[in-house]
């Protein structure tokens, strides 16, 4: 398994072997903005978690404009990322389905072990 050292805990994802940095402050602070603003999310069925199709633009704080998905992929929002309990999932564009940005909720079960 691969180490690293850095200011923020690291996720080995084991089907990719791959280094995927814990989530930053402006990621969270990102995130809670969203879920605070719930006309720009759409949830997902039985409450499990929420998603925002792209292709819509979005106006930075300096006036910048960008495309909402490429907003969150230009703050380090990728695949499998663990943010303030959920799971992130960016959905590539289809025939059927424009792309989109998932956040999934992460359930905490009690086992007996």
């Amino acid at each position: 398994m691969k180490q690293w050292g850095g200011p923020f805990p690291q996720i080995i994802h084991p089907k990719k072997e791959s280094l995927i940095m814990g989530p930053t402050e402006r990621q969270k602070e990102i995130l809670r903005w969203f879920l605070t603003n719930p006309e720009r999310i759409r949830q997902m069925r039985n409450n499990s978690g929420f998603f925002i199709i792209g292709g819509h633009m979005v106006v930075l704080k300096n006036g910048e404009e960008i495309e909402i998905i490429e907003f969150f992929r230009k703050e380090g929002f990728v695949n499998n990322l663990i943010v303030d309990g959920y799971s992130v999932g960016i959905k590539e564009e289809s025939e059927q389905y424009r792309e989109a940005i998932h956040f999934f909720k992460i359930n905490t079960y009690d086992i007996p072990f």
